[in-house]
């Protein structure tokens, strides 16, 4: 006879292995639809954001398109998703700079730390370099923005110059992961 102990953690297990098969399906999902509207995946990240022992994780698309120079108009197509165990789903696509004109590097990453994730990207060519630091925080089933970012580099009088500023809630108020623009942001804050 088995045990009913036995029996109930079976029963978990089946719900949760379901549970992460509907998540990876809504994942590979995603990928799938983004690649149809000509998007890569750049970044993929996986960590467990809401805490609850699942895999969550976060994608970041660059558009397949070719920009030049003459292109004289920064960018926002790179669109950011947030993928939860739960299965729920967050988008932004107005997060980070697909292209700047005149801009050598362009790098992204994305940390994440507990139920904190933060979204990097670096900025500029030779000495002069920018890194924006956007970090989003999960509570209560919700994506709000923590802290907000930089970090910039800029040689002067034989020098290399570095500004850090940082901004939190305090700063910006209130802000969901859904509704940032980096565009309004930048001139809200200076």
């Amino acid at each position: 006879m088995l045990n009913k102990n036995y029996i109930l953690i079976l029963m978990l297990s089946s719900a949760c292995l379901f549970g992460q098969s509907k998540f990876f399906d809504i994942v590979n999902s995603v990928k799938k639809e983004m690649n149809s509207k000509s998007y890569s995946l750049q970044l993929e990240k996986k960590c467990d954001i809401n805490k609850d022992g699942l895999t969550d994780e976060i994608l970041l698309f660059n558009k397949d398109a070719h920009f030049s120079n003459e292109d004289d108009i920064e960018t926002l197509d790179s669109p950011i998703y947030v993928i939860l165990s739960t299965n729920k789903i967050f988008e932004n696509d107005k997060i980070i700079y697909t292209f700047i004109p005149n801009n050598s590097n362009l790098d992204n990453n994305i940390v994440t730390k507990s139920n904190y994730f933060t979204i990097e990207q670096t900025t500029g060519n030779g000495e002069n370099k920018k890194t924006t630091y956007i970090t989003f925080k999960f509570l209560n089933n919700k994506l709000f923005l923590h802290k907000y970012g930089s970090d910039t580099n800029y040689p002067k009088n034989d020098k290399l110059i570095k500004t850090t500023k940082i901004y939190n809630q305090k700063d910006f108020g209130n802000i969901s992961f859904e509704n940032f623009d980096i565009e309004s942001i930048n001139s809200s804050i200076k």
